[in-house]
């Protein structure tokens, strides 16, 4: 597990890379807030990306049932999460539920980064971090418990 982690966070880190490079060099996006800290909390969303796949992979026997759960559980979490409909929009029960989903917050945080120029120390921005770190925990913890308990059977 530690290996892929160190593998896949390479590859978050490029990605990362490519992607801050093309908002602020091609597209000319201005970050009012810190650069280090929107860096930061889009490498552990990247990082909490990594850890759900091998959650979802340590319990699927066939690569097909882990590519249609993964898919099941990412289109939900981007929709409902405001990262691409606003939550402003939804029923106000929906609001409430999107607070249990991993990138509600962090969303949140990136926005308020970027666009309102928060620091760390504003309560908009750190509950991102730490719920993203906390589901990250959960995520490898859980894959830990599966792996203990699938492969101590055989």
């Amino acid at each position: 597990m530690a290996s892929l982690l160190l593998t896949e966070g390479v590859v978050v880190v490029i990605q990362c890379i490519f992607s801050f490079s093309i908002i602020l060099y091609l597209f000319n996006i201005e970050i009012l807030g810190s650069t280090s800290l929107a860096v930061g909390i889009t490498l552990l969303m990247g990082l909490g990306g990594v850890s759900m796949g091998m959650l979802i992979a340590s319990f699927c026997d066939e690569e097909i049932s882990a590519v249609m759960l993964a898919i099941a559980t990412f289109f939900p979490n981007m929709i409902l999460s405001g990262i691409i409909w606003p939550i402003e929009g939804m029923p106000i029960i929906m609001q409430y539920l999107t607070y249990l989903l991993p990138c509600k917050l962090a969303a949140e945080s990136i926005r308020s980064i970027i666009s309102r120029g928060w620091g760390f120390s504003h309560t908009g921005v750190w509950p991102g971090f730490a719920t993203t770190a906390a589901w990250i925990a959960f995520y490898l913890l859980l894959t830990l418990l599966i792996h203990k308990f699938r492969f101590s059977q055989l």
